[in-house]
């Protein structure tokens, strides 16, 4: 017999299947009248021979059910601790919810058009911005019907919140993916889920998916890799073809005026080098270094990295910082040098090298009448992540960077004061890839304290054309020392925000450094911005100090060939004003000693004036250029250092002024970086090359307008494998270490100053400045 709900066989002398637990309608055969006595006695014979048989394999197809349900129970118990609970359709929260939810967490608050791209949303819908923001970052497909007050299915919100990791940097960096199915496979094996694709999902199941997608992106592993494409005017050429010195070289390959020569990363050049020739005379070239966009191409990067930092400073003038490097725990990173535009030159990088990050301790001190405030600023383990970058020339397409450090600071004051004290730190990736970190010492402390305080911050900047830029930062609270119970004590307020040219944010994105924008922070703490890049792409951005004064500009991609000065602000204090009220520090000047022994100088303001502007209107890269006043011998005008380019090859120039004219005492001191070291009226300077460990430091005396060469000191140490007896040299003559030693310990120990800490970028209204 069969049951009529499941069709299997049932045993003989069930009323129930013991399969579905189906109540069975059995016939009573005692009220047929058909069937005859006979017929029963027979059957009742039939029964005993079998009833032992019968017995056996009830009990044994009993057992089998029994343990069927059991192993569909344990599945169904297993399959539970993974799957979607059923969720009610009162319960289930809208499309429109979940987006929220995920714009929310993934910061796709803000949109760049307001014109809807959907038929169904407008401006009236309360999450228009973050629907729209999630078409533009391509976590909603574009056009038709968003169906906001549908709810919300599990297919919907795990193919939306994988999106949202960014398909390209999944299939880069994990296994290729694009279809929609290919989502829900990835996210099901990830996470051990198992769901129907239709069913709703209630608020609580939602955070459980946007946890689980944080979780899947934060356990891909990285692939350190990049790529580099040159433009068609672009030239390679190898250090044995050609010779370099200062601004000037000599080649045996056939170039013309406009070609760009490229020098892939090697010995000499670890970061490579790039030369745009300006003059040709036979074998002789003069050139400058070329702006990104002249010579690149289309260029990539992924993977994590240490960035350098290149400066610190502080725009509060009685405010002295300098700063220290010690190594941190080793971290497989990547060097800098490694993954510059020129060194990725269409190779793979290492996925880690031995390379170090670099612990930052910031110095300070400061004085507040009699209070003396000191203390360090501790940048500890800064890593950058780029999920995904790529660029063509200056232009950024996209890029999703994370950049995380740890944040200490020590800070002594030894009376009652209430200050701030602003440092801003530059770090650098490659390319156009950077960032600047802006830290505010905020000192409110009512008696003598030491403050110790601690945060680790993670900043995240996201960017794709089409979009607005995402800037979000996350930090854990200062913890404090609780044992000072001063009162009204306030901690140390540690304010940090990325920053372009001084204004909030990161140096990488739509500002597209120093070939885009020209900023200056003059001495006196305000900010000049001439720019000619796609402003919205910053200004649009609430977290900008431009964001905030609600600054709008149209949507124009302008570069420094192409395009004038478009726009041009003056900033004091995060406001915009009509030209500069802060009022200029006053000059002492040194005081005049042996008067009879120096020329008269007349009027160096207006030589040095007259100078750089016509420098100015000569140089074909103005904004990499630099000029900075420094005191070097003991008369009553400074000196003036012009540095030619923003590079390692740069070169220094000093001046000094003579009867009101200007006097070169010495040039091309290349290879500085564009600065010279000196001793302030102590009438010495000092350039000093480095290359992989190979140093030349050439010491000269300045004295009555006059400039002669004292010494000029060689070695390779850092250079020399181990085991190896380095090479040291005096004045172009092999010596011992010792008498090496003895030569530099005259010059060691003196109070040495370098002109970049006063340089200025080489601009009209800083060269004016110096004119009162």
């Amino acid at each position: 017999m069969k049951c009529p709900n499941c069709h299997r066989e049932i045993p003989v002398g069930y009323h129930t299947c013991p399969y579905c637990k189906r109540t069975l309608n059995t016939y009573n055969q005692s009220n047929n009248p058909s069937i005859s006595n006979q017929n029963r006695v027979k059957s009742r014979a039939l029964n005993k021979g079998t009833k032992i048989l019968i017995l056996v394999i009830s009990i044994f197809l009993l057992l089998t059910a029994i343990i069927a349900g059991a192993v569909a129970l344990l599945l169904h118990t297993a399959n539970n601790n993974h799957s979607v609970p059923a969720v009610s359709s009162e319960n289930a929260i809208t499309r429109t919810e979940w987006i929220a939810m995920l714009a929310d967490q993934e910061g796709y608050t803000d949109c760049k058009n307001d014109k809807s791209y959907f038929d169904d949303i407008n401006q009236s819908n309360d999450n228009f911005k973050k629907i729209q923001a999630c078409a533009e970052w391509e976590i909603l497909d574009k056009g038709g019907s968003f169906l906001p007050n549908d709810k919300a299915t599990t297919e919907f919100a795990v193919i939306t919140a994988v999106k949202s990791i960014g398909l390209q940097f999944i299939s880069a960096n994990d296994k290729p993916i694009r279809t929609d199915s290919e989502i829900i496979h990835f996210y099901k094996e990830k996470t051990g889920d198992r769901f129907d694709n239709q069913s709703y999902i209630d608020a609580d199941y939602a955070t459980k998916i946007l946890n689980n997608t944080k979780q899947i992106k934060e356990g891909i592993k990285l692939k350190n890799s990049g790529s580099v494409e040159y433009k068609d005017n672009v030239k390679k050429i190898d250090t044995s073809s050609i010779k370099i010195q200062g601004n000037q070289a000599t080649t045996l390959q056939p170039v013309k005026v406009g070609d760009i020569l490229v020098i892939e990363p090697c010995d000499a050049y670890p970061s490579g080098k790039a030369l745009k020739i300006k003059k040709v005379k036979g074998e002789n070239i003069e050139f400058t270094t070329p702006g990104l966009d002249e010579f690149l191409g289309a260029y990539t990067f992924s993977g994590e990295a240490s960035p350098v930092v290149t400066a610190v400073s502080s725009s509060d003038k009685d405010t002295t910082v300098k700063i220290e490097t010690g190594n941190a725990d080793t971290t497989p990173t990547v060097t800098p040098a490694a993954i510059t535009p020129l060194a990725l030159a269409g190779n793979e990088i290492p996925t880690s090298t031995s390379t170090s990050p670099f612990n930052y301790d910031i110095k300070l001190s400061k004085k507040v009448g009699n209070v003396k405030i000191s203390g360090t600023i501790s940048l500890k383990k800064l890593i950058m992540r780029v999920d995904e970058f790529n660029a063509v020339g200056i232009t950024v397409k996209n890029c999703n960077a994370h950049l995380s450090y740890d944040l200490e600071s020590k800070i002594s004051v030894s009376g009652k004061t209430e200050t701030k004290i602003p440092v801003r730190v530059d770090a650098k990736l490659f390319g156009v890839l950077g960032a600047a970190i802006k830290i505010t010492v905020k000192i409110g402390i009512d008696g003598s304290v030491s403050v110790i305080s601690s945060t680790t911050v993670t900043e995240t900047m996201k960017y794709k054309q089409g979009a607005l830029p995402i800037f979000r930062q996350t930090n854990t609270p200062p913890q404090t020392d609780l044992e000072l119970k001063v009162k009204g004590y306030v901690n140390p307020e540690i304010c940090i925000a990325g920053e372009v040219f001084n204004v909030d944010m990161f140096d990488f994105g739509g500002t597209i450094g120093v070939f885009n924008a020209e900023a200056s922070t003059n001495k006196y703490g305000c900010l000049d911005i001439k720019a000619y890049v796609p402003l919205d792409l910053f200004i649009n951005s609430q977290d900008s100090v431009l964001g905030k004064l609600k600054i709008k500009i149209s949507w124009k991609i302008w570069d420094s060939k192409s395009s004038k000065i478009k726009k041009q602000w003056h900033i004091e204090s995060g406001k915009i004003v009509a030209k500069c009220t802060t009022p200029k520090p006053t000059t002492t000047k040194p005081a005049t000693t042996q008067a009879g022994k120096h020329p008269t100088v007349g009027n160096w303001r207006k030589a040095y004036t007259n100078f750089l502007k016509k420098y100015l209107a000569e140089a074909d890269y103005p904004e990499a250029c630099g000029f900075s006043l420094v005191y070097i011998d003991n008369d009553d005008a400074p000196e003036l250092v012009i540095r030619d380019d923003n590079g390692h090859s740069a070169a220094a120039h000093v001046y000094t002024c003579i009867n009101s004219k200007v006097v070169k005492l010495v040039g091309d001191l290349g290879g500085t970086y564009g600065m010279i070291g000196y001793i302030e009226k102590g009438e010495l300077v000092s350039s000093d090359v480095c290359y992989h460990g190979v140093e030349t430091r050439t010491i000269y005396r300045i004295d009555a307008g006059t400039c002669k060469k004292v010494v000029t000191l060689f070695n390779n140490a850092g250079d020399t494998p181990e085991g190896k007896t380095p090479t040291y040299e005096v004045n172009d003559k092999k010596v011992k270490q010792s008498e090496y030693t003895r030569a530099w310990k005259k010059y060691k120990d003196r109070k040495w100053v370098y002109s970049l800490d006063s340089d200025m970028i080489l601009t009209l209204d800083n060269i004016e400045s110096i004119a009162s």
